[in-house]
């Protein structure tokens, strides 16, 4: 991991390509309403909790961003886009109160904040393209078609923990999307270890959150908090992509055994009615 920085891996993130559509779309009044409320209960890891007016700050870039990228928007969004709007934003909170320090007047208001926006142009605009980057990158590939990719990658973590004697119910395992779609941020307990585990998630493949997931099962399923991120992480991580992809095939020769065995033709994939209801995934109507 030492040689992974969260910085260094956030510039491929901070400029647009041509595969990307980065034109901001109306949010519905469903979407609206949804990022009102979780930006409400976002906890930024990482601020101390006497920071709340540099939190009210916080909150409302997070809330512009959100509302500004052209992502459709998931419940849950917001508490992986705070790390970011964490990372590039609070020590420029801090430079803007010193800056404006005769004339802050130490709380939130619109007049307060329009400077605030002003003071940090450029970087808004580079964090627009970081959150339009990340969202189509890796998180709606994997909920796109419904959830058909994380379906897909559910089976194989499936198959992967019953290597290790832990045999998880199907259904069962849908509740750990949370912790998945979230990339364990209800987890950690610090900042740093967040930075840690979003550098292997940005750079490594879209199997990266059920890999971290194996790591961390023990932990998650006991309801026990993410402490001090391994500085080996990053190797650990090869090293179970290495046996993903084995797992995988054998899954595919697996399946392509039964089908001819059986002459069956298998139809679809799984609904996922116990998925939705757990996550509370919401559609935008086709536009």
């Amino acid at each position: 991991m030492d040689n992974i920085k969260f910085s260094e891996v956030l510039k491929s993130y901070e400029e647009q390509n041509d595969e990307i559509d980065y034109k901001s779309k109306n949010k519905s009044e469903e979407e609206l309403s949804l990022i009102d409320n979780d930006v409400k209960r976002t906890p930024f890891i990482g601020l101390d909790p006497k920071e709340k007016v540099k939190k009210q700050f916080l909150v409302k870039i997070l809330k512009d961003l959100l509302i500004s990228i052209p992502n459709f928007y998931y419940q849950g969004m917001s508490e992986i886009c705070s790390i970011f709007i964490f990372f590039y934003f609070s020590k420029e909170f801090d430079k803007f109160q010193n800056k404006e320090e005769e004339s802050f007047t130490k709380k939130y208001s619109d007049e307060e904040y329009k400077k605030f926006r002003k003071f940090v142009k450029k970087k808004y605009d580079k964090v627009k393209n970081v959150l339009t980057n990340v969202i189509s990158r890796k998180y709606e590939p994997l909920v796109k078609d419904n959830f058909k990719l994380y379906e897909h990658y559910n089976t194989v973590f499936l198959a992967m923990m019953k290597r290790r004697n832990i045999k998880i119910d199907e259904s069962y395992s849908f509740t750990y999307m949370n912790s998945v779609l979230t990339y364990f941020c209800r987890h950690v307990t610090s900042i740093d270890d967040s930075y840690k585990i979003f550098e292997i998630v940005l750079s490594c493949p879209p199997t990266a959150p059920f890999l971290l997931l194996i790591i961390y099962f023990d932990k998650i399923s006991k309801k026990k908090p993410i402490t001090e991120v391994d500085i080996h992480l990053y190797e650990s991580i090869i090293l179970l992509e290495k046996e993903f992809l084995l797992v995988e095939e054998g899954l595919k020769k697996n399946k392509k055994c039964f089908l001819a065995r059986n002459a069956v033709v298998l139809g679809g994939l799984i609904g996922f009615v116990v998925a939705a209801a757990v996550y509370k995934y919401n559609k935008r109507a086709d536009e």
